[in-house]
Order: structure tokens, then C-alpha cells, then sequence
């Protein structure tokens, strides 16, 4: 992990626009009043070349993953 804390929500997307892990519309519609959020930033995290579609709903706080659902994202990594 790279840096943790508050930033205010006007400027999350311009700083990270493409790091971020929602789209643009999710996090407007998620910041919905509120003036700051918590930013978590990794190092070395990989982004896929090809998206992978989870079987199920995956909150912003993200899930467990099994082992099919690992096996499947590893066949999509590149």
C-alpha cells in the first residue's frame, strides 16, 4: 500500500481518473454529499488488459474471492 487519507471528493477524479477502480459515474454517484472520502492507494497494482466480469454483486469494499472465480481471473489476466 502506498497512501492512506482523506481527500476532498471535487478532486479525487482528476487526480486519479484512470487509477481509480470505479467508473467516473459510480463515484459521483457514490460521493453524493459528501465533501471528502477516504482514498486507499496501492503500489504495483495490476490493471487488466481485459476486463473480468465477477458472477456476483461486488461492493466497494470488495469479496472474497473463491477458487474457480481465481482460476478464471488468472485465464483473463493478459
Amino acid at each position: 500500500m502506498k497512501t492512506i487519507g482523506k481527500q476532498k471528493t471535487s478532486s479525487i477524479y482528476r487526480k486519479y481518473s484512470n487509477k481509480l477502480i470505479i467508473t467516473k459515474d459510480e463515484l459521483r454517484e457514490y460521493a453524493k454529499g459528501k465533501s471528502e472520502m477516504n482514498v486507499i492507494e496501492f503500489e504495483n497494482f495490476e490493471k487488466f488488459t481485459k476486463p473480468v466480469k465477477p458472477k456476483r454483486f461486488v461492493t466497494v469494499a470488495g469479496k472474497y474471492i473463491y477458487e474457480d472465480e481465481f482460476e478464471m481471473i488468472k485465464k483473463n489476466k493478459g
